[in-house]
């Protein structure tokens, strides 16, 4: 399969990543603990070494 990219930068969400800017109305109620978590599973799928 070909890759279609070879690079990305990505930056793991921080604890302050509940107050960002969002016309999404539930926007406050943001987990930080699950977005980390998923951020965490989104790189390994880019990686290619998910479980």
């Amino acid at each position: 399969m070909d890759r279609l990219f070879d690079v990305v930068i990505v930056r793991p969400p921080g604890e302050s990543y509940k107050h960002c800017v969002s016309t999404n109305p539930e926007h406050g109620s943001i987990d930080v603990r699950l977005t980390k978590k998923q951020h965490g599973e989104y790189v390994k799928v880019l990686k290619g070494t998910r479980d």
